[in-house]
């Protein structure tokens, strides 16, 4: 009775250690896909940053005279 107790909690143990792998596994996972999703937003963010400061220093007049000489209805 007693080697039956044993190999019980024997495999309780290996279940258990199964879990946790598991789910220590998924939270790895989850902090990496979060720390993809935080760089990728950080890229677009500065791309922003670079978009706004060339418009800044650009008027809407300009803008419109390099859309005609660039996409102008004879091309």
């Amino acid at each position: 009775m007693f080697k039956l107790y044993v190999f019980i909690g024997f495999l309780c143990v290996i279940a258990g250690t199964y879990w946790v792998g598991q789910r220590v596994g998924k939270t790895q996972c989850d902090v990496r896909i979060a720390e993809i999703h935080t760089e990728s937003q950080g890229q677009v963010i500065r791309a922003m940053e670079n978009i706004d400061v060339e418009m800044a220093g650009t008027g809407v007049r300009d803008i419109r005279r390099i859309l005609r000489e660039k996409y102008t209805i004879a091309e």
